[in-house]
């Protein structure tokens, strides 16, 4: 009852942690397809043309439905199944890619009983063929897999519909049913038996307010519970807008406790039964054996830099930093999300095949920094664009990644090993200001993760162009990135020939017009910080001869307005972090030539932010200098007001950078 190793559900994809994809499924197929027994298509679906209310969906989901069981105490038998229906029809054709579907599974969950059929407008049916089908490994070690299915001649006018099953062997079913998807969903429902032995909280979230209803009933060995809603809209798609698994009516179902034969044992009651599950089952027996993890982190410890030779200062931090380096450099990371490990897993084993999860690498770094006694405890941290967090529901599926909290010279620092860009200290964007879990088998802490500030995410660029008789222009540029700007783009790529690469082909397109050479790259990881150089000249055909016109906001311009007035705004707006850009243009112009064109300064500064403007001309040196700065101080807008801000904000950026600056020759 208490195996909650990889235990793996069914979700959408959104969540990643512990999950599978429910929303576009499909299956291995064990044996040729079927069609049979799936139900008969009504009349009512074959007319139907649009959708109300939806009038250009290019699909509609015209009934999903979910059973699920957890577990059998009349048989003893813990394994669980959940049964998947979709039919969805084609309106359009934008809607016949959703011809096909594919579902992302781990080593836990069996995919059975694929049936699928296509209906087309004729009434022919073609079933799914075997060959259809295929199996694609995403982590050989990690056995994450994906499943997808095409099915055949997809038109306007089809009906696709398929079901599956899936099985495991435990009781826990811990990501949401979603009943909403990007297309309308005529009707959607999910049904779970839970046996009496079992008791359950049921947690639902409907920001859409499309009216989820539920009933109960009472069974001979099991409660039955059953939650639906009808002619539900889709889960829109904004500029910065809230994740699908936000937005998106959705129910869960979390076993929270069991009781056999008089005997009460807590399951996911608390956040403190829940980490004890995961101590007693889980993180103790992977920390066995693991006398090599000691012995390697002291000699890791006692090679770390001293003071005065570039190294950090503080022997705490200077140890904590060559451990941090060494597990997320020398231990390559499997990209497999979720708190959980794999089935008889030890840290000595990890250090050995110097592989390991998201997971596996917190676990040993904690341990080789116990080793060296510097406290650290392990938090569960859930990426942002998962969906929110409610800490209300003690729920492992919460939450992607493991991360540490290492107290150095007083001090906490978050620490996630499983990102090789990540500098020490620091976190990816999508873990900031989230709620987090500070793991702990007695007093586990709900805390929320730090969030650096806007002015640290800063990209600073600066170009200097000389425009020669013939108004060509010419000259250099450098470019430096700070924070998460800088996390997005160190060890972008293999080598360093490939990101100098990378570079020019960013610069091209942001200079359109020029051509670029001469790119050199710096990264430092200890900051972080990358810095570009780089030498322009404009390609010879773009030169007129008797005008030169720049855009001077490149190449951070504000090209359209992700906010536009007047449209209707359904959910809040979510940025990927609060930022800071700095661009400075100076042209210099020969005699014979003047400025016929030029921006106006601009200022506007409110709570969201800020886009300022300054110009500097000097007739006699014959050099114009434009600077402009653009802030993002805040994340997150969710009120009506702050978003007026953003937009405000938003409107007045794609003025000012709209505005060129021209030379004409006199």
């Amino acid at each position: 009852m208490t195996s909650v190793n990889g235990a793996y559900g069914a979700g959408a994809p959104q969540r990643g942690a512990l999950a599978a994809v429910v929303c576009a499924a499909a299956a291995i197929l064990a044996a040729p397809a079927r069609a049979d027994s799936l139900q008969p298509i009504t009349a009512e679906e074959r007319a139907l043309t649009a959708v109300p209310g939806a009038p250009n969906a290019p699909a509609v989901v015209l009934f999903k439905r979910g059973e699920f069981w957890m577990m059998d105490p009349a048989r003893h038998d813990i394994s669980s199944r959940l049964q998947v229906q979709v039919r969805l029809k084609i309106l359009t054709e934008a809607g016949i890619g959703r011809g096909d579907v594919e579902v992302l599974h781990s080593r836990d969950v069996r995919l059975q009983g694929f049936q699928g059929r296509t209906v087309l407008p004729d009434g022919r049916v073609i079933p799914v063929p075997r060959e259809a089908t295929f199996r694609l490994t995403a982590s050989r070690s990690s056995r994450i897999f994906v499943t997808s299915v095409a099915f055949s001649e997809v038109k306007v006018g089809a009906i696709l519909e398929y079901q599956y099953d899936q099985r495991w062997d435990h009781p826990f079913f811990l990501d949401p049913w979603y009943f909403q998807e990007r297309i309308p969903v005529r009707h959607s429902e999910i049904v779970y038996h839970v046996p009496f032995s079992l008791q359950a909280k049921v947690w639902q979230s409907d920001l859409m307010r499309v009216g989820i209803k539920s009933e109960q009933t009472r069974l001979s060995q099991a409660t039955r519970f059953r939650a639906w809603a009808d002619n539900l809209p889709p889960v829109p798609e904004e500029p910065f807008g809230l994740p699908y698994a936000d937005m998106a009516a959705q129910e869960m179902m979390v076993p929270v406790s069991y009781t056999d034969s008089g005997v009460y044992e807590p399951l996911l009651d608390t956040w403190a039964t829940t980490c004890r599950l995961f101590e007693e089952n889980v993180y103790g027996k992977a920390r066995r054996k693991d006398g090599s993890v000691a012995r390697r982190a002291r000699e890791i410890a006692a090679a770390a830099p001293p003071p005065g030779s570039g190294g950090e200062a503080g022997t705490e931090r200077r140890q904590a930093v060559a451990l941090y380096e060494f597990v997320r450099d020398a231990i390559t990371t499997e990209p497999r999300p979720g708190v959980g490990l794999p089935e008889n897993d030890s840290l000595g084993q990890v250090l050995e095949r110097r592989r390991g999860d998201y997971a596996e690498k917190a676990l040993l770094l904690q341990a080789m920094l116990a080793a060296v006694k510097i406290d650290a405890r392990l938090v569960w941290a859930g990426d942002r664009a998962g969906g929110g967090i409610d800490m209300g529901i003690p729920n492992p599926a919460w939450f992607d990644r493991v991360l540490v909290a290492a107290q150095i010279d007083g001090k906490r620092v978050f620490l996630d090993p499983g990102d090789r860009a990540l500098t020490f200290g620091h976190l990816r964007p999508g873990q900031e200001d989230t709620p987090a879990l500070l793991f702990d088998a007695k007093k586990p802490e709900p805390i929320t993760l730090p969030e650096t500030p806007f002015t640290d995410n800063r990209r600073q660029a600066k170009v200097e162009v000389t425009l020669d008789d013939s108004g060509r222009a010419s000259g250099h540029g450098k470019l430096a990135l700070t924070g998460h700007h800088a996390w997005r783009r160190t060890r972008w790529k293999d080598d360093a020939q490939a990101t100098s690469e990378a570079w020019g082909k960013w610069l091209e397109d942001a200079f359109p017009g020029f051509q670029i050479s001469g790119v050199t790259v710096a990264e430092s990881l200890a900051e972080p910080r990358v810095e570009v150089a780089w030498t322009m000249s404009q390609r010879g055909e773009e030169a007129l001869g008797d005008e030169v016109t720049f855009i001077p906001s490149r190449p951070f311009s504000v090209a359209t307005q992700p906010f536009p007035p007047g449209q209707r705004r359904l959910s809040a707006v979510l940025f990927d972090f609060a930022d800071r850009d700095e661009i400075e243009l100076a042209v210099h112009w020969p005699r014979g030539w003047k400025v016929d064109a030029r921006p106006r300064p601009w200022r506007l500064e409110n709570a969201a932010g800020a886009i300022v403007t300054d110009l500097e001309v000097d007739p006699a040196a014959r050099t114009f200098v434009y600077r402009r700065r653009l802030d993002i101080v805040h994340r997150k807008a969710a009120t009506a007001e702050q978003f007026n801000l953003v937009q405000k904000l938003f409107t007045e950026a794609r003025q000012n950078d709209a505005q060129p600056l021209v030379f004409a020759h006199q």
